[in-house]
């Protein structure tokens, strides 16, 4: 055991609730401890899609410009069966889009940002593993191992902001339950072409049993494709030449990318996914944000703005009262939830419904190209309804605002 630590806040997790936890608080002067369990940011198919509530928040903090300076491509809407599904550009926002850009590139800036605060600091390879109690259960702070040393550290306040699969959260006897029915996805990558640049191209295509949903990066798309829930040793088994067959079946002209590109099974990632929700994020000395409170589906891409909403509003109530010197307890967590929790569910019910379309299409084994219903084309045709899906998705529904402002001094 190396020499016990001490900090304000001890955060597991350097994903992005984690990572912009750190920076707020850290900005704030609060001595703060973040432990990311792996070397680098550099994960696959980690959530993307960064959305204007989020881009909002980045510029009132001065990074939006930094941000958008790093490499990543711009989506303004989402379609599918001939129709704009979601179109941003109608947003009353400096930033009418989705920003398309690799997890790891904004992980990388905002520890880089992070580290001009002297309060502030990052361990990489740092496992969290036990939490530590006091003798009434309150969570004193935590043990994590690193390069094969385990070292104790003693909080104020712990945060576990360590995924779905939270490791934290089993330590705490706490469980999800489910609000959506499982998903399966195959996630890849195809190649954009020049003659692509033409006209934008992000949304759901649906043909033959295997609908998919694209995003557009600056280089290549970035496709998940949802199949039959347990089905994936039998569409592995017919082999990749059927697999390139129902993609063409969905986007014809990309037939001959997945020939060319997808010539082994390694270069798809398979991903069982389900919404779930605990009914209580916290315990006394602890809370539970992002993916570890709330388990989202990838309807919508809205995964990696939930945590970072979630973290704001973390640092809105709890800064303020670490910086008197004050005591965190339940009531202050469970403000926190309290502000995040409705949103959080409306857009799970959302996710659930949507799901449930997807999976309708999937079990439809032919290869009939999916056409938007005349309801639904007469309903985006109508203002007040044609506007509420973007706010839904790139705000969650209200503006989330950072309440902390100081001015960034190293």
């Amino acid at each position: 055991m190396t020499q016990p630590r001490e900090t304000q806040v001890c955060i597991a997790g350097g994903g992005p609730a984690g990572m912009v936890l750190g920076y707020l608080l850290g900005r704030c002067g609060i001595a703060t401890l973040v432990l990311e369990s792996q070397p680098d940011f550099d994960r696959d198919f980690r959530g993307d899609t960064v959305h204007a509530g989020v881009m909002e928040i980045f510029d009132a903090l001065g990074l939006a410009e930094g941000i958008l300076n790093l490499p990543h491509h711009k989506i303004r809407r989402l379609g599918a069966g001939g129709v704009d599904l979601i179109d941003f550009r109608r947003l009353k926002t400096k930033f009418p889009f989705v920003t398309m850009m690799a997890q790891a590139t904004l992980l990388d800036f905002l520890a880089k940002e992070s580290s001009a605060f002297p309060s502030y600091q990052l361990e990489m390879n740092a496992n969290a593993r036990e939490l530590i109690r006091e003798a009434s259960g309150r969570v004193v702070g935590l043990r994590y191992r690193q390069d094969g040393e385990m070292t104790e550290v003693r909080a104020a306040l712990t945060v576990a902001c360590d995924g779905r699969g939270s490791h934290l959260r089993k330590e705490a006897g706490l469980a999800m339950k489910t609000v959506t029915d499982p998903l399966e996805v195959l996630w890849f990558r195809l190649p954009r072409l020049p003659s692509d640049d033409a006209h934008e191209r992000s949304g759901l295509l649906v043909g033959g049993r295997l609908p998919l949903f694209l995003l557009a990066r600056p280089e290549h798309y970035q496709i998940a494709c949802v199949i039959p829930p347990g089905h994936f040793a039998e569409i592995r088994g017919e082999g990749l030449a059927a697999f390139h067959q129902r993609i063409g079946e969905a986007a014809p002209d990309l037939f001959d990318r997945a020939e060319e590109t997808l010539d082994d099974w390694k270069k798809l990632a398979f991903l069982h996914v389900q919404g779930g929700r605990l009914d209580t994020w916290h315990q006394p000395g602890l809370l539970l944000i992002g993916d570890a409170a709330h388990t989202m589906t990838p309807v919508g891409g809205v995964g990696i703005n939930y945590a970072i909403w979630d973290a704001v509003e973390t640092a809105n109530v709890i800064a303020p009262i670490l910086r008197r010197g004050e005591r965190i307890d339940d009531s202050h967590l469970a403000e926190i939830q309290r502000r995040r929790e409705f949103w959080t569910k409306v857009m799970q019910t959302i996710q659930r419904i949507a799901g449930r379309r997807v999976l309708n299409a999937v079990a439809r084994d032919d290869k009939r190209r999916f056409r938007a219903p005349l309801l639904l084309r007469l309903l985006l045709a109508t203002p007040g309804i044609r506007a509420l899906a973007p706010r839904l998705v790139a705000l969650g529904g209200k503006r989330t605002r950072c309440e902390v402002f100081v001015k960034r001094e190293a």
